[in-house]
């Protein structure tokens, strides 16, 4: 019976938060024509600003390249700190759809793709332009 009781306010607890997240206004990143990027930038933009808010460390999040090649994808490394106080370095990639492909967390996923669309590919330098918008994109 002690049991049945724990598991009715476990699930009571659980209801209560869902309901909580589920009305709570959606943060939402402001459109290319406010951050004034071209769409290829905003939407390194974007995904960037995805990766900066699931590490560890969100504020020591620094974009160290980025570069859009001429298929639209965008091609990023950085570097965060993490959870011993040292520096990591990382590289994603940011499809046209908005996907956003992680060293960190796609392996072998990842490199092929960063060696497909990235290694060796010329493209637009829009370091400057994604750091300014981080910024505005917090």
């Amino acid at each position: 019976m002690k049991t049945l009781k724990i598991l009715f306010v476990v699930g009571m607890i659980v209801l209560a938060i869902s309901i909580i997240a589920a009305h709570a206004p959606a943060t939402q990143a402001p459109s290319p024509e406010q951050t004034k990027l071209n769409p290829e930038e905003y939407l390194v933009s974007v995904g960037m600003r995805q990766v900066r808010n699931v590490i560890r460390d969100p504020d020591s999040f620094q974009i160290t390249d980025a570069v859009v090649v001429p298929d639209g994808i965008g091609c990023i490394d950085y570097r965060y700190r993490n959870g011993v106080d040292s520096m990591n370095a990382g590289k994603a990639v940011v499809l046209p759809d908005g996907t956003v492909r992680i060293q960190e967390q796609d392996g072998d996923t990842f490199v092929t793709l960063w060696n497909k669309e990235c290694a060796g590919v010329a493209g637009k330098d829009v370091t400057s332009s994604v750091q300014t918008a981080l910024g505005v994109l917090k």
